[in-house]
């Protein structure tokens, strides 16, 4: 494919969150990455420029995906129900925001042929990552989602969302807080599937309930973009499947390139070539079964 040939689209990043992987992820598959360097108040600007740029779409760095929201003309579902946005589609200066944080995730269990419908779910964390994940969950057809909330500065306004979604669930969606240490023991032994959805790589619940993890569980990282983690290890040792969040990011950007084009990228393909030339001590190279 030649530069002509290729399409072209915006990152929206700032001087402390440069998201290198992004650009390099779509551009090795079939885009140009044009980055924007946003101050501190110049989004509205920045977006408003966008609407006349021949862009397809703007990928949105962490700081931005909720700043962004009544910047655009309307939402995807997923993205009005979390209220979060990662890219945005430009269709002749009108913007749609979607979300495809959490669809990626489960793009791509299902692509390594892990499947979460019918299953019990363990969501660890409701900060963004972990709505996105969660508000995804809803449309996999869990038979269970739970999810761990901790008590921090945003419990609050966490409460009030999951409070909402759950009402809409007719008791599949539950929420419990991190201190209810026994009921965490038995959801998370009973769990099918368990998700980390915090950053860091702190382990966001205490040694003695990751003891509860066993084999015939599948355990994921969604923040790792690491070989493995502290939490994965300690999954692992119990005899747990393990998986980094690495093709989680790899399907969201690939989501929001189908999103901004109708196309289809090669996810498996291009997921092996940049494994391979990607720093490769901080790769995590495809895994799946």
């Amino acid at each position: 494919m030649t530069n002509s040939e290729m399409v072209q689209f915006g990152l929206l990043t700032d001087a402390t969150h440069q998201e290198t992987w992004l650009p390099q992820i779509l551009t090795w598959g079939a885009a140009r990455c044009q980055t924007f360097t946003v101050v501190p108040g110049k989004l509205p600007a920045v977006m408003a420029d966008i609407r006349g740029r021949g862009l397809v779409g703007v990928n949105l760095a962490g700081p931005f995906r909720r700043a962004v929201v009544p910047l655009v003309d309307t939402l995807t579902l997923r993205a009005r129900q979390t209220q979060i946005v990662n890219t945005v589609r430009n269709d002749h200066g009108r913007l749609v925001g979607d979300n495809t944080m959490g669809a990626g995730l489960f793009q791509d269990l299902r692509a390594r042929g892990l499947q979460v419908t019918g299953r019990r779910l363990v969501v660890l964390g409701a900060e963004t990552l972990g709505q996105a994940i969660i508000a995804a969950a809803v449309d996999t057809g869990c038979s269970q989602i739970d999810v761990i909330v901790p008590v921090t500065a945003s419990y609050a306004s966490q409460a009030t969302w999951l409070s909402g979604l759950a009402q809409m669930m007719d008791g599949t969606l539950r929420v419990h807080l991190a201190t209810a240490t026994t009921i965490l023991a038995r959801l998370v032994a009973q769990a099918d599937v368990v998700i980390k959805a915090t950053q860091g790589t702190d382990d966001p619940v205490s040694l003695a309930i990751m003891r509860q993890l066993h084999p015939g569980q599948l355990v994921v990282d969604g923040s790792a973009l690491v070989r493995t983690s502290p939490f994965l290890v300690q999954a692992a040792q119990q005899g747990s499947e393990t998986h980094t969040g690495w093709g989680c990011l790899i399907w969201q950007e690939a989501l929001a390139f189908q999103f901004w084009t109708g196309k289809v990228l090669a996810v498996p393909a291009m997921e092996a070539e940049l494994a391979a030339h990607l720093a490769p001590q901080s790769v995590a190279r495809p895994s799946g079964r």
